[in-house]
Order: structure tokens, then C-alpha cells, then sequence
């Protein structure tokens, strides 16, 4: 397997100029935004070799990253852009970001520190490959975004990035989805007796158990309760064709009913 690395080059910070809507912006904003898109994109590679390498990162796992990361980077950036909404008191239990200093910010610096620093936490448990690609996009994004800067404005933006960083990962740490052990199979889990009760399909020992069978019960992002769609309850499991349930799983499915015809016929062929 070849080593995780992601390395930025002032040619492909200042690719994509049309991106996004940017080529309405004055220059020195075109170039700031340039930079931060880019930043957002380099980020973003890693992120995904990331997840490819870390033995816990299911769907659902990368899933729940993927949205605390997005959030991490519009954050670091509205607090920063009076027309970008945050999202806190939209989404549930996310407080008031913490507001910037009454200084100049680089765009660009604030959102990398502040991806790394998140990405650093979730991914904590990655490999020595996964750390080892972390700390060498932070050192190259460090020696590309930092040059000709002054050390105060590195130092303010790497500051309010990390502090925005430090408070989404504050918020997603109590969402019931921030441990996962044993790669998201429960140690413990009393199988169902009951037909429609979970039944393992795998051979592999760790694999007896469901994966994050409780996972159903995290905070949710966009909606206030778990009742809050209003859905009727399913319908009782049944396996009689003809039921509604057994209408749904075959729709669902794409299966089509047996039919008895040409299992009768297949049978006389194999007989």
C-alpha cells in the first residue's frame, strides 16, 4: 500500500478560479477565496485515503465525520463573512461559535488550522500511516499558506481556527457517536429470538454481532426528535404473501414473487 501524503502547490491553490461563483469576486478576494477552496479540497483527499485506512471507519462512522468536518470548515469561515449564516442554534445543541479577535484573519490559514485540528481528534485512531499522512499535510500546508506572512497574523488565524475546531469537537463529542470500540460490534449483544429478530450472515468471528446497533439513537443533525417526521409505525413483519410487509420487503427488494410454475418445472428437469 502506497504512503498517505498530500502535498499543496501554489499552482493548484490558484487553479479553479471559476469554482464556486468566485469569478465575481474583486481580486484580492478572488485570490483569498481561491486559497481557502483549496485548502478545503486538500483537506478533503486526505480525508477520504483516511477513511479507507481506519479499521473503525464504517458508513455511518465516516458519515458522522464527514458532517462534523463540513460543519468545522463553514464555521471557520462564517465567523469571519457577515453573509454566511452560522449554524449554531439551527442545529441541535451547536452554542455560539467563539467570535475572532478584532484583527486581520487569513482566510485560509483559519480553515486549515481548523480542519486540522478536528481531523486530528477524529482520526486519533487511524494507524502510524494515517498519522504520519496528518502531520505531513499540517507541515506542508504550514510551509505553502504561512509564506511572506507576519508571525502575528499566522498566529491569530491558527488561533481561531483551532478554538473553532476545539468547539465543534466540544458539541460532537456528546452526540453517542463519538467512542466506537471493537470496530463498532458490540461486545455484548443479546440476539432476538424472534423471526425478524437479527440473524449474522458472516462467518467472521467479530461479525456475530450487528454493526452499531444502537447507532439509530445519536443526536440527530437536522431534525429536533426522532419523532419529528411524523411516519406511522412499520407494519407487523409477516412472511405470508400477500401481507403489507411482505409487499414492501419484495418491492424494496426488486424481487418478484415465486412463481410455482417454474420452480414445478425445474424440479421435473432436475428430477
Amino acid at each position: 500500500m502506497e504512503p498517505l501524503r498530500v502535498t499543496p502547490t501554489r499552482r493548484r491553490f490558484l487553479q479553479g478560479a471559476a469554482a464556486c461563483g468566485l469569478a465575481a469576486l474583486p481580486l484580492p478576494a478572488l485570490a483569498e477565496a481561491r486559497a481557502a477552496e483549496a485548502v478545503l479540497a486538500q483537506w478533503y483527499r486526505l480525508l477520504i485515503e483516511l477513511i479507507r485506512n481506519t479499521a473503525t471507519y464504517s458508513p455511518p462512522v465516516a458519515a458522522r465525520s464527514f458532517a462534523y468536518l463540513g460543519i468545522t470548515a463553514f464555521e471557520a469561515l462564517a465567523t469571519g463573512n457577515a453573509s454566511l449564516r452560522s449554524l449554531a442554534g439551527q442545529v441541535p445543541d451547536l452554542t455560539p461559535l467563539p467570535a475572532r479577535e478584532a484583527a486581520p484573519h487569513e482566510e485560509a490559514l483559519v480553515l486549515d488550522a481548523a480542519l486540522g485540528a478536528a481531523m486530528a481528534v477524529l482520526f486519533g485512531n487511524t494507524g502510524p500511516m494515517g498519522l504520519r499522512a496528518m502531520e505531513a499535510m499540517r507541515s506542508d500546508m504550514a510551509e505553502t499558506l504561512e509564506a511572506g506572512l507576519s508571525p502575528e497574523l499566522v498566529a491569530v488565524s491558527r488561533a481561531h481556527g483551532a478554538a473553532v475546531a476545539q468547539h465543534i469537537l466540544d458539541w460532537a463529542a456528546g452526540d453517542g457517536g463519538a467512542v466506537i470500540e471493537n470496530m463498532g460490534f458490540p461486545k455484548e449483544y443479546t440476539l432476538g429470538d424472534k423471526p425478524e429478530s437479527w440473524r449474522p450472515t458472516s462467518t467472521i468471528g467479530v461479525q456475530q454481532k450487528p454493526l452499531l446497533p444502537h447507532w439509530g439513537t445519536n443526536r440527530p443533525f437536522a431534525i429536533p426528535t426522532d419523532g419529528a417526521c411524523g411516519l406511522p409505525p412499520p407494519p407487523p413483519y409477516s412472511e405470508e404473501p400477500g401481507s403489507e410487509f411482505y409487499a414492501q420487503a419484495m418491492g424494496i427488494s426488486g424481487l418478484k414473487k415465486p412463481d410455482r410454475r417454474a420452480q414445478s418445472h425445474r424440479a421435473v428437469l432436475v428430477g
